[in-house]
């Protein structure tokens, strides 16, 4: 049984990778680059598009974000550190949106 559950999800892992590659166009700006242009040309890859929160702001900021891309799943008041996550069991580390600033 356990050798079957994992060729299973040895299977699953390769064919959802398939799935997930970058555009093969991605990195084409960094290609024979090397130092100084190297380093700008991947600094400007992975800032494109991407937008720059303040730490704290009157109006939307890092805090008000996290209610957006750090929050547990199945529940939207707790800040997921998936770093320290147990999955399936319980978190060594759990911060109340809004209420647990980091971690006091």
């Amino acid at each position: 049984m356990t050798k079957k559950f994992t060729t299973l999800i040895t299977g699953i892992l390769f064919f959802s990778c398939g799935f997930a590659q970058i555009p093969s166009s991605y990195y084409d700006a960094a290609a024979s680059k090397t130092g100084e242009i190297l380093r700008a040309a991947l600094r400007d890859i992975v800032t494109t598009g991407s937008v720059k929160l303040p730490y704290t702001s009157s109006s939307f900021d890092v805090w008000d974000a996290y209610s957006v891309t750090d929050t547990r799943p199945a529940n939207n008041t707790i800040i997921w550190d998936m770093y320290s996550d147990i999955p399936g069991g319980s978190p060594s580390y759990i911060y109340t949106i809004y209420t647990n600033h980091c971690g006091t």
